[in-house]
């Protein structure tokens, strides 16, 4: 069914990765982006939160 694609990770490896099981017109859908790197995304969600402040 093609359910499993390969996968680049931002470390340089390979890995596989379930994609979407939809179909449209019998083609199914490429994984378009990886994972984000480990910490990638950390300084805009702290500042996020700081910006929120407490609840």
């Amino acid at each position: 069914m093609g359910w499993i694609q390969h996968l680049d990770l931002p470390s340089g490896r390979g890995t596989r990765t379930f994609a979407s099981p939809l179909r449209v017109d019998g083609e199914g859908f490429a994984v378009r982006k990886g994972p984000p790197a480990l910490g990638e995304h950390t300084e805009a969600i702290r500042a996020e939160l700081i910006s929120e402040g407490p609840r």
